[in-house]
This record gives structure tokens, C-alpha cells and sequence, in this order.
């Protein structure tokens, strides 16, 4: 997505790159299949750099190619074989921190390249299986895996964590959003898998109060109901999902145990009886 808020796509079918406004229509298309400057073939991943340029992954002719936001070539690199210029089936590519990140499927690496095509260097090897589809996020790199998953790579330690949390089977591609939202998208499967970071996942919540009970004082328990910004209600939280205040000084110790919700519609109907036989029970 553009900051004009038209969506690029790489269209594998066409073998074309198409830009999508914010209705959803086809607002500029170019490319066709082939072998010449500005044709594909089994085009992929698609990057966008500071620039407002275009990296295109063209993997059945193992190469990148650099286009302008107008459509006209400005750069190519690749060519199949295996040294460091050279490509095999390469599948997605990411813009991050300055640098070309683009995953060389076919030789199970991860390549890196400077913004004029020349590499710097590559990692992966036994570590990768298939790797596809890549995004850069807080200092890490995250690999789509076709056989291993989720993983995650950090560019300072140089160490992979596999994200098990993020339970994706046969993940093809994934991105973030500006929010830290973690959206994928797998090789089998029609779904776009969402996952929210921690740090936000219990925002925006509504917390009510339904009854409070302190003829046990000094122990005062709370029968709390809460709900996701939805309204749909979550059950099964744990202690560590709560914290008390009171003036503002951290209360310790609190426990859980499940309630019996109360009435919210209970009403008390008084009745008045003017009969001649209540009469003698009149005060």
C-alpha cells in the first residue's frame, strides 16, 4: 500500500503489475509475460522502497527488476545459477532498514542486496527449507517457510526462533501493519490468518462492574464482566490478565473463581388489595 493509499499488486496470472485505488479499481496496469526488460515471467513479490520504486520479483527468469512508479525499467539483476548474483526461483522480497531482502526459494537462502542490486550477503542454507514470502519488523526479519513455518531471524544476533504462535500451515507470505498487526497468508489455503501482538491484544476492552460484595470487609470481591471491543465477552482469563489500584497503591494477592451472573431486568411489583376482606388487616 502506497502512501497515496493505492494498493500495488503483482498479478501471477498476468504476469503484470496492477495498481488498485481505494474502491478497488484498476487504476494503471503494466507488464505481460516474457523475457525482455519489463516483461515476467511467474512474477511474484513485489517491495516498494523511499523512493517510490518498484522491486518486482520475476522468478522464472531468476532475476529482480526495478521499476518506476510509471512503469519504466530502471534496473535488473539476477540470473540463475548459485554464486551471490545469481538467483533460483526466487520468491518474495522486502525493502528494510536500507537494504533488499529477497528469498532465494530454489537455494533455501535469504540474499541481501544494497539499492543498486549489488549483494552484501546471504544467510539460510540448512537453517531455511523453502523459504517464500519475508517482512522486516523491529530489527528482525520474518521468513515465510513453506516446510518449517514461521520464522523469525534477528539481524543482530544472527539467531532464528521458530513462531510457533503463529500457526500458519504452508505460510506463503506475511506483512505488518502500522499498528504491529501480523497478517499471513498460506500456500493451501484461501485465508488471510490475523494475529495481534500482546502488547495489544486486550485493548480497548469494557470492563463492568456488575455487583460488588463487602459484607466480608475486609475482603471485598467484585463479580466483573468483560468484553472485547466487539461486545463479545472473554472468558478464561487468569490473574496475570488483572491488575487492582486502590489510590493508586497496587493491591497483591487477588484470586478468580467463576460467578453466577445476576439479573439485570429484576423488578419488585407492589400490589394493593382495597377489598372488603382485607379490610380487617388494614394497619
Amino acid at each position: 500500500i502506497l502512501n497515496d493509499g493505492i494498493i500495488a499488486v503483482s498479478d501471477f496470472r498476468t504476469d503484470s503489475i496492477q495498481f488498485l485505488n481505494n474502491k478497488k479499481n484498476n487504476d494503471k496496469m503494466f507488464g505481460k509475460n516474457g523475457k525482455n526488460s519489463g516483461e515476467f515471467s511467474g512474477i511474484k513479490g513485489i517491495a516498494a522502497d523511499p523512493d517510490g520504486n518498484f522491486w518486482i520479483v520475476d522468478s522464472q527468469n531468476h532475476r529482480i527488476q526495478k521499476i518506476t512508479r510509471q512503469g519504466k525499467v530502471i534496473g535488473i539483476f539476477g540470473k540463475y545459477g548459485k554464486d551471490l548474483r545469481s538467483l533460483n526461483n526466487p520468491t518474495g522480497i522486502c525493502y528494510y532498514d536500507g537494504k533488499l531482502y529477497v528469498s532465494d526459494t530454489g537455494n533455501h537462502r535469504i540474499i541481501i542486496f544494497d539499492l543498486f542490486g549489488n549483494p552484501l550477503g546471504s544467510f539460510g542454507d540448512s537453517a531455511l527449507s523453502e523459504p517464500m514470502g519475508l517482512s522486516g519488523n523491529q530489527g528482525s526479519l520474518y521468513i515465510c517457510d513453506r516446510q518449517k513455518g514461521i520464522l523469525k531471524y534477528d539481524l543482530a544476533d544472527y539467531n532464528y526462533t521458530s513462531m510457533t504462535t503463529l500457526n500458519v500451515p504452508a505460510p506463503y507470505d506475511i506483512a505488518f501493519d502500522e499498528n504491529g498487526l501480523i497478517y499471513t497468508v498460506s500456500y493451501d489455503h484461501p485465508d488471510v490468518f490475523i494475529f495481534t501482538p500482546g502488547r495489544i491484544r486486550y485493548s480497548n476492552l469494557k470492563i463492568r462492574v456488575m455487583y460488588s460484595y463487602t459484607d466480608k470487609f475486609p475482603y471485598v470481591a467484585h463479580h466483573v464482566i468483560v468484553r472485547d471491543k466487539h461486545g463479545q465477552r472473554i472468558r478464561n482469563l487468569a490473574v496475570k490478565n488483572f491488575k487492582v489500584t486502590e489510590n493508586g497503591v497496587y493491591v497483591p494477592n487477588i484470586n478468580l473463581a467463576a460467578t453466577h451472573s445476576g439479573k439485570d431486568d429484576l423488578a419488585l411489583i407492589f400490589l394493593v388489595d382495597k377489598s372488603t376482606a382485607m379490610k380487617d388487616h388494614e394497619k
